[in-house]
């Protein structure tokens, strides 16, 4: 049983790397979005190249484009921006090399602990998670901030001495720089070094506090009060409990084995000078951050890192008979990351059928074909265009009249009027209007209902391009 269990055991990982290199080589020069949020970060990418505020303020008139992360992200992409045509390129690639640090700082925390069976094991269940893999290939903030606080995690974790706090406090102020929400492990961070010793407590704290503080008084001199706005005022958003459970239900389902080594590292290794222990008790706590609508997969990143990690340690747990049973759990952990691509749905387009794929977690040839189509329309049309996913507008470097995602739920929640922008649906001051849905179908998550009867009201359908419906305004 053993000796079958490995051979499927290799023979899974070998079919994840394949399909992982696959996606990797697709995604990365893939010239189009492949997620709403790219459009975002991409845009204030390019906003930090040329220079412009990162954190404009707010006026009744648009733009209305809102900033939700830290600036640290931005400053180190925008640097490379120039080297690609393609305008997700860089922040993809500095994800990609994200990835593989995290994958090394957790090969090497594990190796240290159980031997290079337990590295290896907790490496694959990090790396291989369709998770992890999907936030590691889009132009997003998440994967960089993880590997800034997997290093920081491997530094407390191999050394215990003054300096290493403190490049330790810095890397952890790096994570936060990128996203606000890499905080626990810098709260973990702290309480192992205040058990180990005050002054490396006050050597982690102060190099940490140091960097943040020099950071936002350069963002405060550079934009004002825009920042407190931006990472204050217009990310808060009501909570979505059904998405909540659902994410939950979704990432559990995918990952058992992970939160349930979790939990056995947490019950069996109480080590209160152990910094991987402390994140690893704390981390759950992220989860209070997927509470707001709109909320995705990317806030369980940290935990799915903490399980592999755990996982990895909690082989040594294991006495040799009990090998098989490890092996097998880790083989059907494994077969749970296999990729199952969805059946395809088709729609027509003016006489050809195309593909609705949607965004797959893998751009296809599909999504490629339709925003060919999407990219012709907008470059077609010599007036501003509205459209639901930014990216297309970003590659065009067309104006943006508003971010339709966070507006239309500040809007919902009355911190936000949309009068403006109806009023501008109204006047025809668009070419073109792309939507993600039929606006006669009602309310979606991107716009207001105001918004989408004036759309109704003002535009006709010029045709359908995969998921996306594209309206003219009517005579």
């Amino acid at each position: 049983m053993k000796k079958i269990s490995n051979i499927l055991l290799l023979a899974l990982l070998a079919i994840l790397a394949v399909w992982t290199a696959r996606h990797f080589f697709i995604s990365l020069a893939y010239p189009y979005p492949v997620d709403y949020g790219e459009g975002v970060v991409v845009h204030w990418i390019k906003q930090s190249a040329a220079g412009m505020k990162l954190y404009p303020e707010m006026t009744e008139n648009p733009p209305y484009f809102h900033n939700p992360y830290t600036p640290l992200f931005y400053w180190i992409t925008s640097r490379f921006q120039s080297v690609s045509g393609n305008v997700f390129f860089a922040a993809r690639f500095l994800n990609f090399i994200s990835l593989l640090a995290c994958a090394a700082a957790i090969l090497v925390m594990v190796r240290r602990r159980t031997g290079w069976r337990g590295g290896l094991i907790a490496m694959s269940l990090f790396v291989f998670s369709p998770v992890i893999l999907k936030y590691a290939g889009t132009a997003k903030v998440d994967m960089t901030a993880l590997a800034f606080a997997m290093l920081s995690l491997l530094i407390l974790d191999s050394f215990r001495s003054k300096t290493s706090s403190l490049f330790s406090g810095i890397l952890c102020s790096f994570a936060i720089l990128v996203k606000p929400t890499y905080l626990l492990l810098s709260l973990a961070g702290a309480i192992t070094c205040l058990r180990r010793e005050r002054k490396q407590f006050a050597m982690f704290a102060a190099s940490g506090i140091i960097a943040t503080l020099i950071a936002f008084i350069i963002l405060f001199l550079q934009n004002g009060g825009g920042v407190i706005t931006h990472l204050l005022d217009l990310n808060r958003l009501p909570p979505d409990w059904g998405n909540v459970f659902s994410m939950l239900a979704r990432v559990a389902g995918k990952h058992p084995l992970l939160l349930c080594g979790l939990a056995v590292f947490i019950v069996r290794n109480p080590d209160r000078k152990d910094p991987i222990w402390w994140y690893a008790l704390l981390i759950p706590l992220s989860l209070l951050f997927s509470l707001k609508t709109g909320a995705e997969e990317n806030y369980y990143m940290e935990i799915i890192a903490a399980g592999a990690i755990a996982c990895g340690i909690s082989t040594r747990y294991f006495v040799p008979e009990a090998g098989t049973l490890l092996m097998w759990s880790t083989v059907g952990q494994m077969a749970l990351y296999a990729p199952i691509q969805p059946a395809p749905v088709f729609t027509k387009v003016y006489g050809q059928e195309m593909t609705g794929t949607g965004y797959s977690v893998t751009p296809t040839t599909d999504d490629r074909q339709m925003s060919e189509v999407i990219m012709a329309e907008i470059n077609s049309s010599e007036s501003p265009v509205l459209c639901e996913d930014l990216g297309y507008l970003v590659i065009a470097n067309r104006e943006i009249a508003v971010e339709p995602y966070q507006f239309a739920q500040l809007a919902k929640s009355k911190r936000w009027s949309d009068a403006k922008l109806v009023e501008m649906v109204v006047e025809k001051k668009f070419g073109l209007v792309i939507l993600g849905a039929d606006p006669s179908n009602g309310d979606t998550t991107y716009f207001t209902g105001g918004t989408l009867r004036a759309i109704s009201e003002k535009y006709a359908l010029k045709r359908i391009v995969g998921r996306f419906f594209i309206f003219e305004p009517k005579p």
